[in-house]
Protein backbone atom coordinates (compact mmCIF):
# COMPACT_ATOMS: atom_id res chain seq x y z
CA UNK A 1 0.00 0.00 0.00
CA UNK A 2 1.25 3.33 -0.71
CA UNK A 3 -0.83 6.38 -0.74
CA UNK A 4 1.82 9.00 -0.10
CA UNK A 5 3.61 11.20 -2.51
CA UNK A 6 4.50 9.88 -5.86
CA UNK A 7 4.76 12.58 -8.01
CA UNK A 8 8.74 12.21 -8.29
CA UNK A 9 7.71 8.29 -10.12
CA UNK A 10 7.37 8.32 -14.31
CA UNK A 11 3.66 8.67 -15.20
CA UNK A 12 2.84 5.24 -15.83
CA UNK A 13 4.12 4.24 -12.34
CA UNK A 14 1.73 6.63 -10.59
CA UNK A 15 -1.07 5.38 -12.96
CA UNK A 16 -0.04 2.15 -11.78
CA UNK A 17 -0.44 3.04 -7.80
CA UNK A 18 -3.23 5.23 -8.26
CA UNK A 19 -4.99 2.37 -10.29
CA UNK A 20 -4.24 -0.15 -7.73
CA UNK A 21 -5.18 2.39 -4.42
CA UNK A 22 -8.20 2.79 -6.50
CA UNK A 23 -9.28 -0.57 -6.45
CA UNK A 24 -8.40 -1.33 -2.39
CA UNK A 25 -10.69 1.72 -1.27
CA UNK A 26 -13.35 0.60 -3.42
CA UNK A 27 -13.17 -3.08 -2.46
CA UNK A 28 -12.77 -1.68 1.21
CA UNK A 29 -15.97 0.96 0.91
CA UNK A 30 -17.56 -2.62 -0.54
CA UNK A 31 -17.08 -4.51 2.00
CA UNK A 32 -18.51 -1.78 4.60
CA UNK A 33 -21.57 -1.23 2.59
CA UNK A 34 -22.61 -4.67 2.63
CA UNK A 35 -22.53 -5.18 6.57
CA UNK A 36 -24.08 -1.76 6.88
CA UNK A 37 -26.85 -3.06 4.46
CA UNK A 38 -27.08 -6.40 6.37
CA UNK A 39 -26.74 -4.82 9.85
CA UNK A 40 -23.43 -6.61 10.78
CA UNK A 41 -21.75 -3.55 11.00
CA UNK A 42 -22.78 -0.03 11.99
CA UNK A 43 -23.86 2.66 9.95
CA UNK A 44 -21.34 5.49 9.25
CA UNK A 45 -19.44 6.89 6.19
CA UNK A 46 -17.10 4.06 4.11
CA UNK A 47 -15.18 6.77 2.91
CA UNK A 48 -14.18 8.28 6.04
CA UNK A 49 -13.90 5.00 7.59
CA UNK A 50 -11.51 3.67 4.50
CA UNK A 51 -9.22 6.69 5.24
CA UNK A 52 -8.75 6.06 8.87
CA UNK A 53 -8.58 2.08 8.69
CA UNK A 54 -5.76 3.07 5.76
CA UNK A 55 -4.45 6.09 7.39
CA UNK A 56 -3.76 3.24 10.45
CA UNK A 57 -2.19 0.80 8.44
CA UNK A 58 0.19 2.88 6.48
CA UNK A 59 2.05 4.66 9.64
CA UNK A 60 2.03 1.59 11.69
CA UNK A 61 5.34 1.18 10.68
CA UNK A 62 6.87 4.48 11.33
CA UNK A 63 4.66 5.23 14.98
CA UNK A 64 5.79 0.97 16.21
CA UNK A 65 9.78 2.34 16.75
CA UNK A 66 9.52 5.48 18.10
CA UNK A 67 7.17 4.01 21.09
CA UNK A 68 8.64 2.54 24.04
CA UNK A 69 7.81 -1.11 24.34
CA UNK A 70 4.55 -1.13 21.23
CA UNK A 71 5.07 -3.23 19.24
CA UNK A 72 3.44 -4.40 15.96
CA UNK A 73 1.22 -6.94 17.60
CA UNK A 74 -0.07 -4.64 20.35
CA UNK A 75 -0.80 -1.60 17.94
CA UNK A 76 -2.37 -3.79 15.55
CA UNK A 77 -4.31 -5.62 18.36
CA UNK A 78 -5.55 -2.06 18.96
CA UNK A 79 -6.80 -0.94 15.41
CA UNK A 80 -8.36 -4.14 15.49
CA UNK A 81 -10.34 -3.45 18.49
CA UNK A 82 -11.14 0.21 16.99
CA UNK A 83 -11.74 0.11 13.92
CA UNK A 84 -13.34 -3.52 13.12
CA UNK A 85 -14.91 -4.01 16.52
CA UNK A 86 -15.68 -0.46 17.09
CA UNK A 87 -17.91 -0.73 13.92
CA UNK A 88 -19.45 -4.04 14.63
CA UNK A 89 -23.26 -3.82 14.85
CA UNK A 90 -24.61 -3.36 18.57
CA UNK A 91 -27.86 -5.25 18.16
Amino acid sequence: MYFGDYSYLEPIQRDNIATWANRLRDMLEAILKQGMTDGSIVQGETDLIVQLILGMLIWLAKWVPDIHKLTPERLMAAIEAFSFHGLESRD
